[in-house]
């Protein structure tokens, strides 16, 4: 088990490669020793805390799926879960999550539902529940409209200092442009919106009255692939490594 992994499933690949990494680290293996050692000593604020604290957020920030062996580090390593009694000690309920505080143990040590939970990488999407799209605050309203007259002032200046350096009037009073002097600056519609995490809050007009849902909904379909933000492509799971890769992964540690 500790290094033949022929037995992982390929669903648990990604998770086992990363468990298995982490036991690796002896900086990953001290810092969740320390938390748990530090929290279930009842979580006291010390002058060594924020020293922890630093090296556990050093972890979880990474853009790596840190949850995988993170998670329950903070559980008693032999604790036993019992899921009859609320009134008694080390009581888990029944919908929680299966996870212990296993941390460095070896992967294939641990059960089948701990593992399959830890194998369900969870995304960003899911952490943070985020829908794709739902009603925003009125209060959005006020911003979206300090960042359009905000735009539009900046566009009237522009083209003003434009104006200042290459117009020139004639002797009818006509503006006349200097020569070799670069086009005029243009600018498209002013998009009605503002940003807030991992949203854009945007003013939209919608036709109710004259269109049915599933017209409106293939509309707004359309609407979408050309209104998406150039500077956010679409996400896909094009370029993720295929399970032999993992695999691999998993006998270099050998």
């Amino acid at each position: 088990m500790e290094w033949n992994s022929e037995k992982v499933p390929d669903g648990e690949l990604v998770a086992c490669s990363f468990w298995e990494y982490a036991r690796e680290s002896a900086f990953i293996r001290d810092t969740l020793r320390d938390y748990r050692v530090w929290y279930l000593a009842g979580g006291k604020w010390d002058e060594g805390t924020g020293k922890l604290m630093a090296n556990l957020e050093r972890i979880q920030c990474s853009s790596q799926p840190t949850d995988i062996f993170v998670s329950g580090c903070a559980f008693d390593a032999g604790m036993v879960w019992q899921s009859d009694n609320p009134e008694k000690p080390n009581y888990r309920h029944p919908d929680a999550p299966p996870i212990t505080g296993s941390f460095p143990a070896l992967w294939q040590s641990l059960s089948k539902a701990e593992r399959e939970y830890r194998a369900h990488i969870r995304t960003d999407v899911e952490k943070l529940r985020i829908d794709p799209i739902k009603l925003s605050h009125w209060s959005w309203a006020k911003e979206i409209a300090r960042e359009c007259q905000r735009v539009a002032d900046d566009r009237h200046t522009q083209r003003k200092t434009w104006e200042q350096k290459y117009l020139r009037k004639d002797a009818k009073g006509n503006s006349i442009m200097v020569a070799d002097a670069p086009a005029a600056p243009e600018f498209g519609q002013i998009r009605p919106r503002t940003w807030w995490g991992v949203g854009e809050t945007l003013m939209v007009d919608i036709a109710w009255e004259c269109f049915t849902d599933d017209k409106i909904v293939n509309y707004f379909r359309k609407w979408v692939k050309h209104a998406r933000p150039k500077e956010i492509p679409k996400p896909d799971n094009r370029g993720r490594n295929k399970a032999r890769d993992w695999r691999v992964a998993l006998e270099r540690l050998v």
